[in-house]
């Protein structure tokens, strides 16, 4: 008797976690953002991380013109959060 009286707050819990799973899941349901080139769709965010690591590209090569290039110690974790940082940067301040 103690099993289907504590299965029933488990199932009541779950049940709200669920609910507000959704209402978090479906408030973020829109169309996403796209640009039409020649036809075919393309996802903004590809664009963003396109300049993300364009833009990445051209700092590594004035940090090398500057030589402060060796104060990154590890250029392989470096480079790639830059080029995160700067697509995601990109995003908010063009798409949000």
């Amino acid at each position: 008797m103690v099993c289907s009286a504590y299965t029933g707050t488990i199932t009541r819990t779950a049940r709200g976690t669920a609910a507000l799973g959704c209402v978090l899941l479906l408030s973020g349901c829109q169309r996403a953002p796209a640009y039409s080139i020649l036809g075919s769709f393309f996802p903004v965010w590809l664009f963003c991380a396109l300049l993300g690591v364009l833009i990445s590209f051209l700092l590594h090569l004035v940090l090398l013109r500057l030589e402060w290039n060796e104060q990154l110690s590890p250029p392989l974790l470096v480079y790639p959060s830059i080029a995160i940082l700067l697509a995601l940067g990109i995003w908010l301040v063009c798409f949000s």
